[in-house]
Order: structure tokens, then C-alpha cells, then sequence
């Protein structure tokens, strides 16, 4: 299937050491030549966490909320309340910008079928599988619930960007992962079953708890998928290619809607150094992030969210 090859492993090592080696370089950087001012060394270190952790279930966001409030980029964080400013809401559109097309080109195969099926099942209804049986429905059928939601409670979202609330928000995470972890014994699976209506509806309604800063995405997805039955393969397998959908939505919607203030505070070189490392970064994990959660599930990340939670705790 789609991450299946005979020199997986070498190729694997390979990246993480290649990344590794460039990220800890960045971080040196940015220790000893940061400034109040959002430099472009913020950038880079901003767009490679947000690549890290867009695919990994420990919540990007959090870690982009964290890491700002810890360098003081815009001057908000006073008693754990973190409030962003527009130019750092700016910057959160374009490193999320990269990681969509980071996922468009790693799962293009898998997209080009999606499309290719559908277009199929239009012009031929009768030769094809019934229409809520296609692939390419099942997924739009698991995204309508958190658009329902966004649109119905955007406007009191923003109370979760504070940073004790984000901390309880990992914790929570982390007691859901278990208990499904527990309670499901999802096997491990070797090709992808799409979930079914139902499956896939249950499982949107599940991300819906990511629009909570701190529980992520991925996280919440995978939980959904191990509950409705799903074994790890398919699970992780439609976890990504949902949020890969629900990530392309919002951050065009983000971009139609703010695309002045993207201009007014962001110059072309920030724009263009967060879009690319975020999607080098990305491109560079996200095979090795799917064959990890396919094989280890989320018992690693269920105490890594702890262990972080505890952290932003003691910096308030």
C-alpha cells in the first residue's frame, strides 16, 4: 500500500537524521540570535515544530502556542493567558499552508484514485459501487461535523488558546488514548478498509474535539477510528487523509478570508521561508509518523502529552 517499500528503513533513518541534524542547528540559531522582533530564525523554528507535529497525535497548535508564548514573540503572555497577535496569526496560516501541500504531494497516489473513482461514479452510476460507498463521499461525510461546529462555535474557540486550559486539554487526551488503547486492542492491519457512512460520520464528529486547543487532530481521529472498529492501518490511514481534508478547507478559508492581513504583516520572505520549511519538514516525517502509529499506536504520545502538559503548567 502507500507506505510500503523495500528500503524503507535506511530511507527512514536516513531523513530523521537529516532532520534532526537541521533542527537542532535552527534551534541553536534561534537561542543566540533571537530578539523581541519576529525574525526570520522564529519562522524557520515555528514552521519545522508545526511540521513535526501536524501528523503526530500531541497537537501542533499547542506546541505553536507554547513555543510562541516562550519566546514572547508578541509580548501576550501574562498569567498563562496567551492571546495572538494578528501577525502571528498570520504566520499560523502559512505554516499550516505547508503541511497541506506537504500531504497533497505525499498522498497524490491515494488523492488522484479518490478523484478518479468518483469521476467514475458520475458518469457511470449504475456500473459502480452505491454513491455513499465511495471513498471520496465517506470522507466528505466524516468532515461535515466539524464544519457544523466551526461555523456554529468560532466565536468562543479562542478561550482555549490559554495555556493551563491547553495543558488540561493534553491530559484529557492522553486518558482518552489510553482507555481506547485499553478497551479497543485494535490490530495492527496490513491494507487499508474504508471506514464505512456510519464509521466515518462517528469518527468526524470525534475530530471535533481538535477544535479544543491541545487535543489534536490526529489524536482525536484515531480514537474515533479505534472505537468504531477500525484496525490500526485503516484507522491511522483515514485519520491522515481526513485531516489532510480538514486542514486543506480551513487553511483556504483562512487564506480567502485574511489575505490582506497576510500582506500587511507578513513580508514575502517570511511568507515564503515559513511555507517551505514548514513543507520540507513535513514531507521529510510524515512516512515515518504513519508506519509509527501503525505499528506502536498511541501509548508513546498518551505520556508524551503528560510529560508536556506538566511543563506548560510549571511556566505559568
Amino acid at each position: 500500500m502507500m507506505f510500503k517499500d523495500s528500503s524503507a528503513p535506511a530511507l527512514t533513518t536516513r531523513r530523521l537524521l537529516i532532520f534532526l541534524g537541521l533542527f537542532l542547528v535552527l534551534v541553536t540559531y534561534v537561542v543566540h540570535e533571537h530578539s523581541a522582533l519576529l525574525s526570520l530564525a522564529d519562522v524557520l523554528l515555528l514552521g519545522a515544530i508545526q511540521g513535526l507535529t501536524e501528523f503526530l497525535p500531541v497537537s501542533s497548535s499547542s506546541h505553536l502556542l507554547c513555543t510562541e508564548a516562550l519566546l514572547n514573540l508578541d509580548g501576550c503572555c501574562n498569567s498563562g493567558h496567551f492571546i495572538a497577535t494578528e501577525t502571528l496569526f498570520a504566520l499560523d496560516v502559512i505554516l499550516q499552508l505547508g503541511t497541506v501541500l506537504a500531504a497533497l504531494v505525499f498522498f497524490r497516489k491515494k488523492i488522484w484514485q479518490l478523484l478518479s473513482d468518483f469521476h467514475k461514479k458520475l458518469r457511470s452510476p449504475k456500473k459502480q459501487p452505491p454513491f455513499f460507498k465511495n471513498e471520496l463521499v465517506v470522507l466528505g461525510i466524516a468532515f461535515v461535523p466539524l464544519c457544523v461546529v466551526a461555523f456554529s462555535c468560532h466565536h468562543v474557540l479562542s478561550i482555549f488558546h490559554q495555556l493551563h486550559l491547553i495543558a488540561y486539554a493534553l491530559i484529557a487526551g492522553s486518558g482518552l488514548a489510553i482507555v481506547a488503547e485499553l478497551s479497543c486492542h485494535p490490530e495492527d492491519g496490513t491494507t487499508y478498509a474504508s471506514p464505512t457512512l456510519w464509521q466515518a460520520l462517528f469518527i468526524g464528529f470525534w475530530q471535533c474535539l481538535a477544535l479544543i486547543s491541545g487535543m489534536s487532530r490526529s489524536l482525536t481521529t484515531l480514537i474515533g477510528g479505534y472505537f468504531c472498529g477500525l484496525d490500526r492501518y485503516s484507522a491511522v490511514t483515514f485519520s491522515f487523509l481526513l485531516g489532510t481534508l480538514s486542514c486543506l478547507v480551513a487553511t483556504v478559508a483562512k487564506l480567502w478570508a485574511d489575505w490582506h492581513l497576510l500582506i500587511q504583516q507578513l513580508s514575502l520572505t517570511t511568507f515564503a521561508a515559513g511555507t517551505l520549511c514548514t513543507f520540507v519538514v513535513a514531507l521529510l516525517v510524515i512516512q515515518p509518523c504513519l508506519r509509527f502509529l501503525v505499528r506502536y499506536g498511541l501509548w508513546i504520545f498518551a505520556f508524551y502529552r503528560v510529560i508536556l502538559a506538566v511543563i506548560i503548567l510549571q511556566l505559568r
